[in-house]
């Protein structure tokens, strides 16, 4: 039933192209709803729109329905941290940062190891240029989730922008020799640039254009 409902706001936002970032459950997840209680509120999601039923024209309409479906999946999965993933992560999008921030902490209240919720919190701090909170955070869920290239990227971003490049290297080196990435090969460029290995950074640079031959911020640090 989660995933009905989940898949429901991703198709709202997907029929708006309005980018979002799909996340399955973690498999480390250890907090489930149990089936009475889905039964028991079986009512609150008898009205809820299905994918494939229709997007409402108006942009304010989409966002109404779409933070509906997510506060009614928190009311019926209160214990799920998954359930708070998704509202969180609608208030991001909104610009509403704190309200889901507050979301990310139930979620840690709910299961401590919960990887998402660290992303979250650290990519907010990021947006607000606090970049030691920010590495905190993002360290965490690269720890708990080292195969998530996007917690990745977000904390060797946030190393580069506290000039710490021998750890920016440590965190994307030895990951982009099996999963090639060109934002990883970017910010691994601009690691060795701040460490003046200009030649490693060249090549750091040519490779994320091997990866993706549009980018052209690669191209421009190439230039200069």
């Amino acid at each position: 039933m989660v995933a009905v409902v989940g898949a429901a706001i991703a198709g709202f936002f997907s029929a708006s192209l309005v980018p979002w970032r799909v996340i399955p459950p973690p498999a480390h997840s250890r907090i489930r709803a149990e089936p009475r209680e889905a039964r028991a509120n079986h009512d609150l999601i008898a009205g809820l729109p299905v994918p494939g039923a229709g997007v409402p024209s108006d942009p304010r309409a989409v966002m109404d329905e779409a933070t509906l479906l997510a506060d009614r999946l928190v009311l019926v999965f209160p214990t799920l941290p998954d359930a708070l993933e998704v509202r969180a992560r609608l208030l991001d999008w909104l610009g509403k940062s704190k309200q889901a921030v507050e979301c990310w902490e139930q979620c840690l209240q709910l299961d401590p190891d919960y990887a998402f919720a660290y992303f979250g919190i650290g990519s907010v701090a990021a947006q607000e240029e606090d970049y030691r909170k920010a590495e905190q955070s993002l360290r965490q869920a690269v720890k708990l989730s080292p195969g998530d290239f996007l917690a990745r990227a977000a904390l060797a971003t946030a190393l580069v922008n506290l000039n710490q490049p021998k750890e920016v290297i440590a965190v994307l080196e030895k990951p982009l020799q099996t999963d090639p990435r060109s934002e990883g090969f970017y910010l691994l460029g601009q690691a060795y640039v701040q460490l003046q290995q200009m030649e490693k950074a060249r090549d750091s640079f040519e490779s994320a254009i091997r990866v993706f031959p549009e980018f052209a911020d690669a191209y421009y640090r190439l230039s200069t």
